[in-house]
């Protein structure tokens, strides 16, 4: 997993978005628990702002983190994190065990697993 600091500079997330091609970025403090996150679409807003973009160094990422994300525990099933997905309207769900981060899960997880089942229904 690729995380940064709430002090780190803005223009620090949108690159390690764009080296590991990645749409969200967790956001710990300084002892490893998550307290936010940073997803490509929030950064759009704010590279489309020509006054902000020109300061995306300046900019901290918690000026433009959701605080506080929706989080599941690594014993939560598939099923109820797609629910909770849904149910929430988000593309990314973070997962915490004793306070950590411990992974990501996202909504392109899911359309794999997803294109695999259609594509055996669809032979059957």
């Amino acid at each position: 997993l690729y995380t940064v600091h709430p002090d780190e500079p803005v223009d620090l997330v949108a690159k390690l978005m764009e080296w590991h091609k990645i749409r969200h970025v967790p956001v710990e403090d300084h002892e490893h628990r998550l307290i936010g996150i940073v997803s490509y679409r929030s950064l759009l807003r704010l590279l489309s702002d020509p006054d902000l973009a020109s300061r995306a160094d300046s900019i901290a990422v918690s000026d433009v983190m959701k605080k506080d994300p929706y989080n599941v525990p690594p014993t939560m099933s598939t099923l109820r994190a797609i629910e909770v997905m849904r149910e929430y309207g988000v593309g990314c769900l973070p997962v915490v065990a004793d306070g950590r981060l411990v992974g990501l899960v996202t909504g392109d997880d899911f359309m794999g697993i997803a294109g695999q089942l259609l594509e055996e229904r669809l032979r059957d």
